[in-house]
């Protein structure tokens, strides 16, 4: 047999965001080689009609299909890149028309709804079924009001383990999580969810993670849906939530980082990435996490049965809870979120209980520092790894290295410190001031003694390099 040919998988490096150009496309959906469509066949027709296609290069897509517009248009810039000997010949790329990030959700799915061979059968580790085997869990749907909920009571625990979690689901503590939560709040018969369909969400959700970033991956996602269930189950908050408010909350913590690179915003501006020529150069990773998810959700179907106004508040809600979670733009969330509660918070009122929501998923995105100190100096050490390779990746091409990431001049503990003093301590302050409970409590005992941690380590930390240069001396 000859050589295969390379692929763009073989030929982009991995710190490259993995783009929807990549993922397979049903046969029916190929009118050639490399060609995308978002255009359905005609039911039991063995035949394609021929559809008036616009025509860029090889690749045909309908016009009306915004999501495959996006895809053509990132392909373009992807191929504009591989060319390029220098970043001055991004200056052609593709002009992107206005309306390309506007995504309908009454659009065709990308692909016909996909049956995973996982109904009746939870996971195959036998620690987790035997869990599993008392909530009745085998099926999303399964009737199990006379069972205790013993995992049910687990993710609504802010000491939960998710670390062993991962362990016992072989690496697919997304997927499960999110079968306990849709059950846990009865999604799925409030709302009339298809239980494949929510399946196929979370498998693909979990799958457009990439498993080979050491934090920004499907385990962090899950962390941070967990912690988002924990804090807006608080009385005062879950009972003014609306089924299809908690439906989009849950969707945008699974989905708030989905598809990371594995380096920042500045990285890709610096590397003239082809997102940033896309999104532009404002939460470039936010709008590209939201974009992907909507592709996620239309190919799914798990919202396709709800009404039009229906679908368009949950994937808003995604939307507008997704970009909160720019870190450049931290002291304006939270800014926002003082600004509703000093003129009083009215949970009665749809853009309040939205503010609420997002000012949760930022609290959830950096509660490392909140969970047990075992789980959170893993946390750190997960982020710091991502954070040096980000590092080292600037240095080896001659580029300016990020803030934390340069692996010979971060002092680890001190810059935790830095990072709960800063950011986290006054922002699970301002959160507890509105919404104390039990969990803040116990968040606030953790971070005391993991700020005590860290000082130690400091101070050992700082011994040590104290002997190094006496005895070098």
């Amino acid at each position: 047999m000859g050589n295969r040919p390379s692929t763009i998988r073989d030929r982009e490096p991995d710190f490259l965001p993995r783009l929807p150009l990549d993922k397979k496309i049903p046969p029916y959906a190929l009118r050639r080689r490399g060609a995308i469509s978002g255009v359905s066949h005609k039911p039991n027709s063995p035949t394609i009609e021929r559809p008036r296609f616009k025509r860029r290069g090889g690749v045909c897509y309908d016009r009306t299909d915004s999501i495959a517009v996006y895809i053509r248009y990132l392909g373009d810039a992807i191929s504009k890149q591989r060319k390029a000997s220098n970043f001055s010949e991004f200056d052609n790329l593709p002009e992107v028309p206005s309306n390309v990030l506007t995504c309908d959700m009454k659009l065709p799915p990308i692909a016909q709804q996909r049956r995973f061979s996982v109904q009746g059968k939870v996971c195959p580790a036998q620690q987790f079924k035997k869990m599993l085997h008392h909530t009745a869990v085998y099926t999303i749907g399964a009737d199990s009001s006379s069972k205790t909920l013993e995992c049910d009571k687990l993710i609504g625990d802010w000491n939960f383990d998710l670390l062993a979690f991962r362990r016992i689901s072989e690496g697919r503590p997304l997927y499960y999580l999110g079968i306990c939560l849709f059950r846990k709040h009865e999604l799925l018969a409030i709302l009339h969810l298809d239980e494949q369909k929510v399946m196929s969400f979370l498998a693909l959700s979990e799958q457009w993670y990439r498993a080979g970033n050491p934090y920004h991956n499907g385990t962090h996602a899950c962390d941070v849906t967990q912690a988002l269930n924990c804090l807006i189950s608080t009385k005062k908050i879950y009972v003014k939530l609306t089924p299809i408010e908690l439906l989009g909350a849950f969707i945008a913590a699974m989905v708030h980082d989905i598809d990371h690179p594995g380096v920042n915003q500045s990285y890709l501006l610096n590397s003239a990435s082809p997102l940033t020529e896309i999104h532009g150069p404002s939460s470039t990773l936010e709008s590209h996490h939201c974009y992907t998810a909507k592709g996620i959700i239309a190919e799914s179907g798990i919202i396709s049965h709800l009404s039009p106004a229906d679908q368009k508040q949950v994937t808003d809600i995604m939307d507008e809870m997704v970009l909160a979670t720019d870190m450049s733009k931290h002291k304006e969330y939270v800014d926002d979120f003082q600004k509703t509660c000093a003129h009083g918070l009215n949970l009665d009122n749809p853009s309040h209980r939205l503010c609420v929501l997002k000012t949760a998923l930022k609290c959830a995105d950096i509660s490392n520092p909140t969970r047990p100190w075992r789980i959170c100096k893993e946390w750190c050490s997960a982020v710091m790894d991502e954070f040096f390779h980000q590092g080292d990746l600037e240095r080896t091409k001659s580029m300016s290295i990020s803030f934390l990431c340069d692996r010979y001049a971060v002092d680890i503990p001190k810059s935790q410190d830095g990072f709960i003093t800063f950011v986290v301590e006054p922002m699970f302050a301002i959160w507890a001031k509105e919404f104390e409970s039990n969990t803040t409590k116990i968040i606030a005992e953790n971070l005391t003694m993991n700020r005590l941690c860290w000082a130690e380590l400091g101070h050992k930390s700082a011994s040590n390099t104290g002997s190094d240069s006496e005895d070098n001396n």
